[in-house]
């Protein structure tokens, strides 16, 4: 009897679809807040509603370069023009307010601080006190200077590209500032670093045309692989083992990347520019605090919100199967889904569905003295695998 309740409720969900949101030209970074999404792009930034696509609050009027939400989503960081903004998400309004060199990237740590990288150069900001430090680190010329940055979920470090075929890890607070390098013995440019939520793995990007799984406890490394896809930016869903990559050709592939198994590509979601912006990586991609939802930057005039693979109706179905449902029921559902899908995924893969793993919420570290210091920088060495 639970098995039809349960698919009863399966019969009510929406089907997944895609909704367009317009009004921000040639975006290129997004950020999913409570119930909203914020873009930036060509002509500012502004503050949109997940569900309607209304827009709610323009916030800037210039070029928008990178956005960055807090933890508890209540402050938006936006570099943009020649200046770098913070803004209360519920009112619009900026809480601060400073000079800052573009081009940049940012990213908010687990304590609000901000921080800001171009090239060589982090800035700490902490907004509430209006604060402010500087880090050189250490880069090479060959490194990419229009990358993203991404700071540990608890931990005060932050990775990046410091050379053509390394991340680095700084750790601001510590000694020495760099704490590991990470050098892939197979990978030809690292354009790209960014951690899982629970801090353990970090996903890089080889020169916009591969993407790699690096675990940090095992010293291992995967590669995700489509059809050799290039992919033009990366997310990770904050309560399951899943990653989003956006391909050259505007398509969204998902990957459990703990198997390094694909789940889900969608069709071409709009139709790719020939002379597009291949060679920079920008937030293009930003999950929902549920990871149902998925907004999406592609290279074209408009944003889209999808609904994930992982949304009511897939999580119904890894109910079921995790409660020995008959396989006849099974096919039933799979048959009903697919039927209900509007040309959204091009495959989905119900065996790695079923497959996904919640993360466990990491518990927050304090920045006190009872973590030792480092003695000297590690650098590890790693050989990424191909599971294809």
């Amino acid at each position: 009897m639970k098995h039809y309740l349960l698919f009863l409720g399966l019969l009510i969900t929406p089907p997944l679809a895609a909704m367009e949101i317009s009004g921000i030209k040639k975006a290129i970074t997004v950020a999913f807040l409570k119930k909203r999404v914020a873009i930036g792009g060509e002509n500012g930034c502004a503050i949109f509603d997940a569900t309607s696509g209304t827009l709610l609050k323009k916030l800037t009027y210039d070029t928008t370069y990178s956005i960055a939400a807090n933890k508890n989503k209540q402050t938006l960081a936006v570099l943009h023009g020649r200046k770098l903004s913070c803004f209360d998400v519920e009112t619009g309004k900026a809480v601060f307010d400073t000079f800052h060199r573009n081009p940049a990237t940012l990213a908010f740590n687990a304590n609000d601080l901000l921080y800001t990288y171009i090239e060589c150069t982090l800035q700490t900001y902490d907004i509430k006190k209006t604060y402010s430090s500087a880090h050189t680190l250490e880069w090479e010329p060959g490194a990419t200077p229009i990358t993203t940055i991404s700071c540990h979920p608890t931990k005060n470090e932050i990775v990046y590209p410091s050379k053509s075929n390394r991340l680095s890890i700084a750790q601001p607070s510590c000694s020495p500032l760099i704490k590991t390098h990470l050098q892939p013995t197979n990978l030809y440019y690292c354009q790209a670093g960014q951690y899982s939520p629970d801090g353990r793995y970090i996903a890089i990007n080889e020169n916009v045309k591969k993407c790699f799984i690096y675990d940090m406890e095992q010293n291992t490394c995967l590669q995700l692989c489509a059809d050799n896809q290039e992919y033009l930016a990366m997310a990770f869903s904050p309560v399951a083992c899943i990653i989003a990559l956006l391909s050259r050709d505007n398509a969204v592939h998902y990957f459990n990347y703990k198997t390094g198994r694909l789940i889900a590509t969608t069709f071409q979601l709009t139709p790719a520019p020939s002379q597009g912006d291949y060679k920079n990586f920008y937030n293009r991609l930003a999950f929902s605090k549920t990871s149902y939802q998925l907004v999406v930057a592609p290279q074209s005039p408009k944003c889209l919100i999808l609904n994930a693979p992982c949304n009511c109706s897939t999580l119904i179905y890894h109910i079921l199967c995790q409660h020995n449902m008959p396989k006849e029921l099974q096919q039933i559902i799979i048959h009903f889904i697919t039927q209900n899908i509007p040309c959204l995924f091009y495959s989905l893969d119900w065996s790695e569905i079923i497959q996904i793993e919640p993360i466990t919420t990491p518990i927050k570290q304090s920045n006190t003295d009872e973590f030792p210091m480092e003695l000297e920088t590690d650098i590890r060495k790693f050989t990424a695998t191909n599971l294809q």
